[in-house]
C-alpha cells in the first residue's frame, strides 16, 4: 500500500549576521578621526571607539545627518527574527555647557525610501548604543537586502544660543540579525 506524502515548502533558517557600513552616504561637513572627509565609513564599520567620524558645530539650530550604505547580509531575514539597527555615539560639549541633550533619531533605508525610523533619543556624553528595532512589517517590507542604508539625523534645535556648542562622534554603524 503507498502512502501520501505531504510536501512541504522549504523551511528557511533565521539570519546570524552582523553588517557594518561599508560606504559613504551622507557625510557632509563630517570627518574621521584623522579629518579626513572620504572614506568616513571606514571608520564606523568595527568594534572600536578609537575611529570615529565627528561633527563639530559651534551653533547647531537644525538637524545635521550622517548616513551609511550597508554590507548584504549572508541571507534575508525569516519568520520572526530579530533586526537590530545599532549605532554607537556621543556629543561632547566644548563651550557653553548645553541646556538640553541633542537628540540622535536613526532611520533605516531600502534604496533611498524609509522603510523604519526611531524615536529621538537624548544622547550622553560617553560613547553608548543607541538602538532601532525593526517590527515584522518593516522587516517585510525590504526586498533588497543588498541595497540598505541607515541614517543618524542628530538634533539640538533646543539649544539655539549664540554660544551653545555640539561636537557629535559616532563610531560605529551595524545592523545585527538574531534568531
Amino acid at each position: 500500500m503507498a502512502f501520501p506524502y505531504l510536501v512541504v515548502g522549504a523551511i528557511g533558517v533565521p539570519v546570524t549576521d552582523t553588517i557594518w557600513a561599508n560606504g559613504d552616504r551622507t557625510t557632509s561637513q563630517w570627518e574621521d578621526e584623522g579629518g579626513a572627509t572620504t572614506n568616513l565609513w571606514q571608520s564606523v564599520d568595527s568594534e572600536s571607539d578609537t575611529d570615529y567620524v565627528t561633527l563639530q558645530i559651534v551653533i547647531l539650530d537644525d538637524t545635521r545627518t550622517l548616513g551609511f550604505n550597508m554590507e548584504t547580509p549572508n541571507g534575508d531575514p525569516i519568520g520572526s527574527q530579530t533586526v537590530e539597527v545599532q549605532v554607537r555615539a556621543r556629543y561632547l560639549e566644548p563651550g557653553v555647557s548645553l541646556s538640553n541633550a541633542p537628540e540622535l533619531t536613526i532611520r533605516f533605508d531600502e534604496n533611498n525610501t524609509q522603510r523604519a525610523t526611531g524615536s529621538a533619543t537624548a544622547l550622553t556624553t560617553a560613547f553608548a548604543d543607541y538602538s532601532l528595532f525593526l517590527n515584522q512589517t518593516q522587516i517585510n517590507s525590504v526586498t533588497d537586502w543588498a541595497d540598505v542604508e541607515v541614517d543618524m539625523l542628530f538634533d539640538n534645535t533646543m539649544n539655539t544660543g549664540l554660544d551653545e556648542e555640539a561636537n557629535f562622534e559616532v563610531s560605529e554603524c551595524r545592523v545585527i540579525f538574531s534568531p
